[in-house]
């Protein structure tokens, strides 16, 4: 499938500022990453949909492009208290299925990370306060030079201008499973969020 363009980026330039969006698919992550135990795989599904059938739509708000550190997202104007809270209960409800990686894991995801995963450090999926859980986002880009920030900024906000005056809304979760670290990220289950 050939890139988006956007006006004034090189394609090739926007190629390698979207390596890392591109293998985690567009998405607003709810829980730090985790490996679990594959002996536990169905008591996971049946949680993740026992989760989404106990929760009611959460208001996000209007959303604007947005630095996030050294990469571009989307991003609530003003994170309301209900998404705060709603992502904490994501990363309680989960955590009893995390399991620490080991340190072969962390040197495979070093070794395959080279050139695909420039930006994630190595203890990754043992951090939970990383930028994309401590706020809700959408990453658009990967990390950029200080220099090519502004050279983005401009043509991605002029993309999703058309959403300024929309209030988005949290109506469905994703399951997303990754087999390998230099695989992209796949969706296992979705569900929409039925509670009252």
């Amino acid at each position: 499938m050939p890139h988006a363009r956007l006006a004034n980026i090189d394609p090739a330039v926007l190629a390698l500022a979207t390596v890392v969006p591109r293998r985690c698919g567009f998405h607003a992550p709810l829980t730090p990453p985790f490996r679990f135990d594959s002996g536990h795989e169905e008591e996971l599904v049946a949680a993740f949909n026992a989760f989404a059938r106990q929760h009611p739509p959460v208001p996000v708000g209007l959303i604007q492009v947005a630095v996030i550190d050294s990469f571009l997202a989307l991003a609530p104007t003003e994170p309301g208290p209900r998404l705060v809270e709603f992502m904490a209960e994501c990363r309680e409800a989960f955590a009893p299925f995390r399991v620490p990686s080991t340190l072969a894991d962390r040197k495979a995801r070093a070794q395959g990370a080279t050139t695909e995963q420039p930006d994630e450090p190595p203890d990754r999926w043992d951090e939970a306060e990383v930028p994309e859980l401590s706020q809700f986002l959408m990453r658009l880009t990967g990390p950029l030079p200080a220099a090519q920030i502004d050279l983005f900024m401009a043509p991605l906000s002029e993309s999703f201008a058309g959403l300024a005056d929309d209030r988005v809304e949290l109506g469905a979760l994703s399951l997303m499973r990754q087999n390998d670290p230099a695989r992209r990220f796949f969706v296992q289950a979705r569900r929409r969020l039925t509670g009252r």
